[in-house]
């Protein structure tokens, strides 16, 4: 691992322990929440309207570490993912939504509205780093 500032891009996923992913994002974390409430999770990054607060990479490393641990310790459950998650994105401007479709298996909804439809929390994500940048 080396930080968090680079969205767990450069962390290699197949030696994390089972049971451990990382997301991008306080907005991530908080949807995982939603899904599992008794979820731990580091939030290294914080989107503020066209801006984003990280934490220094250092901090951001003990952080991940610390929950990692106290994750590890706990009993979980995890739901099944369904087969087909469904990605809906409102776009602020118009240029973000056709800079989306050039991508061949994003569909238009409306003018600021791009949907996809993914087979795997993987994909969803890989779609949403699209998407969103």
């Amino acid at each position: 691992m080396r930080d968090g500032h680079l969205t767990a891009r450069n962390i290699h996923h197949e030696m994390l322990p089972r049971g451990v992913k990382l997301m991008r994002g306080w907005a991530c974390c908080r949807l995982a929440r939603e899904e599992v409430p008794d979820i731990g999770f580091a939030a290294v990054k914080e989107c503020r309207g066209n801006s984003t607060f990280n934490l220094h990479p250092q901090d951001a490393c003990s952080l991940i570490k610390e929950q990692v641990a106290l994750a590890l310790k706990c009993e979980r459950t995890v739901p099944e993912v369904p087969p087909e998650l469904k990605l809906e994105v409102s776009l602020i401007h118009h240029q973000a939504v056709r800079s989306a479709l050039t991508h061949p298996l994003i569909q238009k909804v409306d003018d600021s509205t791009v949907c996809y439809t993914a087979h795997s929390p993987r994909k969803l994500n890989a779609i949403l780093s699209y998407i969103i940048g």
